[in-house]
């Protein structure tokens, strides 16, 4: 379980990265609506779970519990272990789709060694499926699946 001073800390860190970025604030399109049409894909939706010392993935904001506005700030912390690092250049997010659509470019101005923090992402309405894949600098790997759950899509 996380200490107060880890929480706090990792919330510090996901607010100067996204405040970092807010003098060029600006919503971005994350996810286009054809992109949001294509079907679902559903393989590998059950994920394995297990002690280890990988990379922690964490969802900060908007959050799963409940459906957001467009645009949202989309924050993703980022967590090695035992003395290793991030490479952000290991980083991988995919938008789960039949084909997959590899979302990673269009985060990249967004990605630091502690995560993701774009300040207004733009989705279609509807919940999206994102996998978000790092290897820490020990070479051990993790993934995790994101949902983004967007009320109405911008005007």
């Amino acid at each position: 379980m996380p200490s107060l001073v880890s929480i706090v800390a990792s919330l510090f860190g996901a607010l100067v990265i996204w405040s970092g970025t807010l003098g060029t604030c600006r919503a971005e399109v994350l996810i286009t609506e054809q992109e949001a049409r294509l079907p679902n894909d559903l393989q590998g939706e059950a994920e394995v779970r297990s002690i280890t010392r990988a990379p922690t993935i964490a969802f900060v904001a908007p959050g799963n519990t409940a459906a957001t506005q467009v645009p949202f700030p989309l924050v993703i912390r980022l967590s090695p272990h035992g003395g290793a690092r991030i490479d952000p250049a290991s980083v991988r997010v995919t938008y789960l789709k039949l084909p997959n659509i590899d979302l990673t470019d269009r985060l990249r101005p967004y990605l630091s060694p502690t995560g993701i923090a774009m300040p207004e992402a733009i989705v279609p309405a509807g919940t999206h499926v994102l996998k978000v894949d790092v290897t820490d600098s020990d070479g051990r790997r993790a993934s995790a699946r994101i949902y983004v759950t967007a009320e109405s899509s911008p005007k």
